[in-house]
């Protein structure tokens, strides 16, 4: 079970949580005990929509270089919104 849902400050998000969602309903890999905790949060599907109000465009697999996984949704508007779920010190450093 799921139990917090953090921003990049320690700080408890809602968003986090809405973000990590769509991200893990959306994407098309392997879903891992991660993915299920946030999908368990049922109630998202009541508050989001991700199915009727969320698309997903693309989806950047996991890959252990950036050690994590990406989609992008587009929701109702035509907004595009790119969802990167994992670990934060993954990203590369400019040579």
């Amino acid at each position: 079970m799921l139990e917090k849902h953090l921003d990049t400050c320690g700080n408890s998000s809602n968003k986090v949580l809405q973000y990590g969602y769509l991200n893990s309903y959306h994407h098309t890999g392997l879903k891992n005990l991660l993915d299920a905790a946030i999908l368990d949060h049922e109630e998202l599907e009541d508050s989001l929509k991700a199915k009727e109000k969320y698309t997903k465009i693309d989806e950047i697999p996991f890959d252990f270089i950036r050690k994590r996984m990406s989609v992008i949704v587009e929701d109702t508007t035509g907004l595009n919104t790119l969802i990167c779920k994992g670990a934060v010190e993954g990203q590369p450093t400019a040579a």
